[in-house]
């Protein structure tokens, strides 16, 4: 088919402003003035970490994401293509590329409308994320036909399309989605479509996230910075190199800033990026709210200033020595202005040889100091060690360079002076005018992981503390004149604000113990997440002022006043001390013991959302609607799965409980939803797996639970309750009371005590309980297997004929 012109408009929406204390951060879908990123007669869209449309046929790219290489170019031989732009934004990007300043671009205007005329034969959108999560494309190309558009995504979907329209000859086209194959692709269908005729598509975009940041952090006025690696900056720039890691190509990734207001309006963001390799870090913030950058890079004409410290790139140029990969070929620092994100210095600090940046930190006087791991010629050949500098205020040379064979951990003290972690009992100490280097012991039996400096020469550390062969963690605080411990905190990343007072960060509690069991009022999480983290933040005396749980998290920083800002896959968090925090989801996982992993989720499933505010401030335990089922409506709160509700057990204002529908889609991501009076909270996606074995209870023979006071007698039964167990024989049915007839798993699950094998008496559902409720009842031998006296037992699940990764716990007298 030729198809003589498309028009095509994409139209920016914005979403609804978001509480200062969480946000999703939505970019305001901007197209900007080319200015000669790419191609001449290409406009293109950058939010986020790479938007792009391409109206060129000069341009192409190699795309490793999923598995093939799409086209993003038209295919006409010469298209008459241009392109329109409207509707003027506020928001500015800048564009460092390159060693020559004159080919950097600053304060790109940026517009919310984009329309191409006279597109000839084919039209491509891609969406262009930091590795394999999203590839959407729109393709118009001879021989295919244009009435499907697909739009390919995985099943973390990070951004949703709203309701398509269509015109042609004055007259609105009906438009609907269609699902495809394989799962998560999706086609835009366009109805009654004259191929003779020109026609207009004009689809809105909203809650784009901005994802996968490598640092977060907050300025004095609540505004986000978000550093990451982005490739749109290969996507946007044909001089780009693809590179290749284990064997698998993909376009170089650079670096972006992004500036959001506290409600998620995007401000401005910088790109930085050479021609090859880059990766972040470490963002700081300093007391006039400048911004400053530190990573590696791999790139020779990595954009530095003028009068730079080190102007050339040192090497190497390979990322791999010896058949082994490297992150680093040589270090750079870089300083950039807070309103605008423009660049003020960047340098390059690197040796011949690999150099990995580990470690980044600032003063209050904007003194920059890195400490990077490398294969330097003062240590031995192929032997590994450290190098430390500090840079002066214009990036003109290296105040500081000093080698150590240990860095552990690295800390700016207030009066300028430099304290760096060098093993777990010594701390070395550089001098404010860097003319004395002392040590500093650790107290004995203490083992420090992390640091940080007050005022008045405090130091405080994170580690463990060893006695009588137990370890146990701790957080000390050394001063000139005392050292005191504090037991119980686990080990974790250390940072203090003006005034002295201490934040501490556990990025995960699994494996920590003890866990402190205080959690004060305002805390974020009361209850935990089998991922959560842990913040606590203490004054100069040692005096705890808050201690809550955090959700997960993938990566955290502090901002000026130690406060944690952290972020999870799609979500950016910051913990507020007023406890004004409005309400928020923080996890969905299966209740129990956690034999299925948090992430295994399927119909029928009995899981648990936690979260803030979430549901009633008055814990409720489920009803009965007027049919006689559990209600999908319990103290105001309402859960439903691709648009179906599910039935809720337990409803409080830190965690709702609730089965999953049996008709839920599975093998696609589909969005759960949770709304508290009418009012919609969180929406999160879901990929939820045809199975999903959750065991959450182990009774005794006598109904008991199952624990180290009451051990199961052997010869004695065990009856275990789950869900997630996939179809059922009768098909289940949502809140309904299992009688009397008690459906039956097609499923099979067994328990492999030690060589032991053992069937279930019964395998149905829990008699009185909601459907979706199971019972696995099994009998236990009289006598433990042969050779085999561990208690509690380690019980294998073999559920639909596979082992389960974990075991069963089970007490046995």
């Amino acid at each position: 088919m030729n198809y003589r012109s498309i028009s095509a408009i994409l139209l920016a929406t914005l979403a609804p402003a978001a509480n200062l204390d969480r946000i999703q951060p939505s970019n305001p879908v901007s197209f900007e003035a080319n200015r000669g990123q790419i191609d001449l007669p290409a406009t293109y869209l950058a939010a986020d970490q790479g938007w792009a449309f391409d109206c060129s046929t000069l341009y192409g790219r190699a795309r490793a994401f999923t598995g093939d290489i799409p086209r993003l170019a038209l295919t006409a031989p010469a298209p008459t293509c241009h392109s329109e732009l409207a509707g003027p934004l506020a928001t500015q990007a800048h564009y460092y590329r390159g060693p020559h300043r004159g080919d950097w671009l600053e304060s790109v205007p940026r517009f919310q409308t984009l329309t191409f005329h006279s597109v000839a034969l084919g039209l491509s959108w891609s969406y262009a994320p930091n590795g394999p999560s999203i590839d959407w494309r729109w393709e118009f190309e001879a021989g295919v036909d244009p009435a499907s558009i697909p739009i390919a995504g995985d099943s973390a979907l990070l951004a949703r399309l709203a309701s398509p329209t269509a015109s042609q000859a004055g007259h609105t086209l009906p438009v609907r989605w269609q699902a495809g194959a394989p799962p998560n692709q999706f086609a835009l269908a366009v109805d009654n479509l004259d191929p003779a005729l020109p026609f207009t598509v004009t689809i809105s975009l909203f809650d784009a996230a901005f994802v996968s940041s490598a640092k977060a952090t907050r300025d004095s006025a609540g505004n986000w910075l978000l550093l990451s690696a982005t490739d749109s900056l290969s996507v946007l720039d044909s001089r780009s190199a693809i590179c290749t890691l284990n064997q698998w190509p993909y376009p170089c990734p650079g670096l972006a800033l992004a500036r959001f207001t506290p409600s998620g309006e995007l401000l401005s963001q910088t790109y930085l990026s050479g021609a090859r390799y880059q990766s972040p870090l470490d963002l700081r913030i300093d007391p006039d709210g400048n911004l400053y950058l530190a990573g590696s890079t791999y790139s020779d004409d990595f954009p530095v200033t003028e009068d730079a410290a080190q102007p050339r790139f040192a090497g190497p140029a390979a990322m791999q020595l010896n058949g082994r990969n490297y992150p680093g070929g040589d270090a750079f620092v870089a300083k950039l202005y807070g309103p605008t994100g423009a660049l003020i210095h960047s340098t390059f600090a690197g040796t011949p040889l690999m150099d990995s940046p580990r470690f980044f930190t600032v003063d209050d006087s904007g003194r920059p100091t890195l400490a990077y791991l490398t294969l330097s010629d003062a240590y031995p050949a192929q032997s590994l060690g450290y190098h430390i500098f500090r840079l002066n205020e214009p990036f003109t040379q290296f105040e500081f360079d000093h080698s150590s064979d240990s860095v552990l951990a690295l800390a700016a003290a207030p009066d300028g002076s430099i304290y760096s972690l060098r093993t777990p009992q010594i701390i070395d100490h550089i001098a404010a005018d860097l003319t004395s280097l002392t040590t500093i012991a650790v107290p004995a039996g203490i083992s420090a992981q992390s640091i940080a400096s007050g005022p008045n020469s405090t130091l405080w550390l994170s580690g463990t503390q060893s006695s009588g062969g137990a370890s146990t963690p701790v957080l000390a605080r050394l001063t000139p004149d005392a050292f005191d411990v504090q037991s119980g905190w686990p080990a974790g990343a250390l940072q203090t604000d003006p005034q002295g007072n201490l934040g501490l960060i556990v990025r995960s509690l699994v494996a920590l113990s003890p866990i402190p069991s205080t959690v004060t009022p305002g805390a974020v999480l009361p209850e935990p997440c089998s991922s959560s983290g842990y913040y606590a933040r203490f004054t100069p005396q040692f005096d705890l002022t808050l201690a809550t749980f955090l959700p997960s998290a993938t990566d955290y920083a502090f901002d000026r006043a130690a406060t944690p800002v952290w972020t999870s896959n799609q979500d950016l968090f910051s913990l507020a001390l007023d406890a004004q925090i409005k309400p928020f989801l923080a996890c969905i996982e299966p209740t129990g013991p956690g034999i299925a992993a948090p992430s295994a989720l399927a119909p029928a499933t009995l899981v648990s959302l936690r979260g803030l505010a979430i549901g009633p401030d008055l814990a409720q335990d489920w009803q009965l609607d007027d049919q006689g089922r559990v209600s999908t409506s319990l103290g105001g709160a309402t859960v439903t799965i691709a648009g179906l509700p599910s039935p809720i057990l337990h409803a409080g204002s830190h965690r709702i409980d609730v089965i999953l529908p049996h008709a839920a889609p599975t093998g696609q991501s589909v969005a759960l939803e949770l709304a508290r009076d009418t009012q919609l909270i969180a929406t999160q996606q879901l990929a939820l797996q045809p199975y999903a074995l959750t065991i959450s209870k182990i009774q005794n023979e006598n109904g008991a639970g199952n624990s180290s006071e009451n051990p199961a007698a052997l010869g004695s039964t065990i009856r275990l309750l789950c869900s997630g167990v996939g179809p059922t024989d009768p098909p289940g049915v949502d809140g309904q009371i299992n009688h009397p007839t008690l459906a039956i798993p097609q499923a099979k699950l067994t328990l492999a005590y030690g060589t032991t094998e053992l069937e279930p008496l019964r395998f149905q559902q829990a008699p009185d309980r909601p459907s979706g409720i199971m019972e696995a009842v099994f009998a236990l031998p009289a006598t433990p297997p042969a050779g085999y006296s561990s208690n509690p037992a380690a019980i294998s699940v073999i559920f639909n004929g596979r082992y389960l990764n974990q075991t069963l716990k089970i007490y046995i007298k």
